[in-house]
């Protein structure tokens, strides 16, 4: 199982996308795996489409068509506390990591979810976990 970034659905997703190359290559290599993103990253990509890159309507539901035919959605909510102590962990000026990532990384260990599809280098230093990228 390989767990999907939002950041790597957009790059996907997004033709001008600096990282839509990268993202569509990425994809041909995992594409008969099997992948899943959490309901936080659901929310995060539609998010992103509509608020910050202003994607027309058409996009959204290309993207949500694809979410619901090729990835399974993993429900999150039982890893938000786990989330709030690992981001405790990341709590250094220099070495912040997102909630949302943090619940990422909390459902993947429990789920033993050992690959992320992502291109944020902060997983690098994640152990136990291998950034696709």
């Amino acid at each position: 199982m390989i767990f999907l970034d939002t950041n790597f659905i957009i790059a996907y997703s997004v033709k001008r996308h600096d990282n839509n190359s990268r993202a569509e290559e990425i994809w041909k290599d995992i594409e008969n795996e099997d992948k899943a993103i959490s309901k936080v990253v659901f929310v995060e990509v539609f998010n992103v489409l509509n608020v910050q890159l202003k994607e027309n309507i058409e996009l959204s539901n290309k993207v949500r068509d694809f979410i619901l035919d090729k990835l399974l959605i993993l429900n999150d909510h039982k890893y938000h506390d786990k989330a709030f102590k690992l981001m405790s962990e990341f709590y250094h000026d220099s070495k912040r990591v997102q909630f949302a990532d943090c619940v990422y990384i909390a459902l993947m260990k429990e789920l033993g979810i050992k690959q992320i599809a992502t291109f944020d280098n902060h997983f690098n230093s994640v152990e136990g976990i291998e950034r696709i990228h």
